[in-house]
This record gives structure tokens, C-alpha cells and sequence, in this order.
């Protein structure tokens, strides 16, 4: 049905049209014909019936106009959906705790976060998403005294917001995020067990759109005893042990 609709829509729209254009103006044929107990009408129907037809023609095609509103209200059209996931085109824009890693690079999606499985079990949406970490760049010192992580990922949307029937991110952090969407700034999550989700429709528009996170890792420094985390620390590669990171998706509904 809904790829019926959209590949004769203009065809529907002229049939609307033509039927709205007949129907009024047999409407007015039949006032004009019927109610002669009101002679001023009967006279005013025929004096001025050529304007009463151009009227008419113009409501008809505004109505076919609005065939995709009306559509969409009766439940003749089912919306598409725009699909942004945590993947390779998002950017790492640097770190707030090691000046010293670089900066607006591209990111290498990773799967050796512990929970991505699970995840992937519990929450389908994030399913098609990869884990995003800067696994090339961070120091073993920061998976043990934690850092600060900037990641941005850009998205066009290419139609008008009046089409917009939704917009919402999923996200799983570990350990905390702040999230921003073009200028709005939603607040701080904290968790990597959750998946948060919030309503963007306000907080999207029409073009380019960029999502920013700024993703934070907990310290190990309170555990500083090798001999309580003798794996920990006599590992060359702590942030296997201490990890960070974050996979999100973003779905907006919208009619075609």
C-alpha cells in the first residue's frame, strides 16, 4: 500500500482533483436546480456560476494538494525511517584529559567491548551500530587515572521537519556521556548497563545536523593495589581491562 501510494502519487493527486472539481460543481448544479423556493439564489447561481466554477476548481486542487496530509491522517501512508548508527564515519575530535592524541580523525569501530553481545541481545536497535573507541590512541595511564573523550557524528536530513513524524537516539555508554544535538544539550548519563533513549525531533533540522559526545571513563586510581588487580596492572594493554566507549543509534520516522 505504502508503495503503491508513492509511486502514482501524482496520478492520485489529478484523480482527486478532477473528482473534487465534479463533485462541487454538481453540488452547485443541484442547489442552483432544486432550491427555487429562493429566487435570488437561483439567480445568483446562474449570473455567477463561471466564478462559482473557477472557485471550485481552485478548492479541488488545493484538496489534491493535501492528498498526502489526508493519506497520512486516514493511515494510507506508513512512514520510511532514516537510519544514523555509531560507525566509521563518526570523528574523534580529541581528549580533554591527553592533549597530546590526535584530533579530528576518523574513528577504527571496535568490538572488544564486553558488552557489545549482550547488547546486541538485549537492545536490537543497536544491533547494525559498532562500538566507538579510540582504542589506537588511548595510554594505559588513562584506563588507569580515566579520560575524556570528544566524538562528533554529522547527518543530513533531506527533507522539510513538516514530514517528520519522529526522531530518536538509543545510546549505551560506559562510563558517562553529555550529549548534544546542534545546539541542544540533553544531560549527563551515567551507566553501561542502560539504554538511555531521548526524544531529538526539537532539536533536529532541515540539512546538516551533528551530534556530539563527550565520553568519560571512570578511574582505576582508587584501585591502586597490584595486588588486588594484579591482572590489571601487570597488563600491557589495560584499557582491554578498564575500557570506555559508547554505541548509539538514531531513528527518524518521517513520510515520504
Amino acid at each position: 500500500m505504502k508503495r503503491f501510494f508513492k509511486e502514482y502519487k501524482f496520478i492520485i493527486t489529478v484523480v482527486l482533483g478532477v473528482i473534487s472539481i465534479i463533485g462541487l460543481n454538481a453540488l452547485v448544479l443541484f442547489i442552483s436546480k432544486t432550491i427555487r423556493i429562493i429566487p435570488w439564489m437561483n439567480t445568483f447561481l446562474n449570473q455567477y456560476s463561471g466564478i462559482l466554477l473557477l472557485i471550485l476548481i481552485l478548492v479541488g486542487f488545493y484538496l489534491s494538494r493535501k492528498q498526502s496530509l489526508i493519506s497520512r491522517k486516514l493511515g494510507m501512508l506508513s512512514p520510511e525511517t532514516l537510519t544514523i548508527v555509531s560507525d566509521e564515519k563518526t570523528i574523534f575530535i580529541g581528549s580533554n584529559t591527553n592533549k597530546f592524541l590526535p584530533s579530528n580523525i576518523k574513528v577504527v569501530p571496535t568490538q572488544i567491548h564486553p558488552l557489545w553481545k549482550e547488547a546486541d541481545r538485549k537492545y536490537p536497535e543497536l544491533k547494525i551500530a559498532t562500538w566507538i573507541a579510540d582504542r589506537e590512541n588511548i595510554a594505559n595511564d588513562e584506563a588507569i587515572y580515566g579520560g575524556q573523550y570528544t566524538f562528533v557524528r554529522e547527518f543530513e536530513i533531506p527533507f522539510e521537519l513538516s514530514r517528520m513524524r519522529s526522531a530518536e537516539i538509543c545510546l549505551l555508554i560506559d562510563d558517562f556521556c553529555e550529549l548534544s544535538v546542534n545546539e541542544t544539550r540533553f544531560e549527563k548519563l551515567h551507566g553501561f548497563e542502560d539504554l538511555h533513549k531521548f526524544d531529538i525531533s526539537k532539536a533536529v533540522k532541515k540539512g546538516k545536523n551533528r551530534v556530539q559526545f563527550v565520553i568519560e571513563n571512570m578511574s582505576f586510581e582508587k584501585l591502586n593495589d597490584p595486588n588486588v588487580n594484579k591482572e590489571f596492572y601487570e597488563s600491557k594493554e589495560k584499557f582491554l581491562l578498564n575500557p570506555y566507549g559508547f554505541k548509539f543509534c538514531i531513528i527518524i520516522q518521517y513520510f515520504g
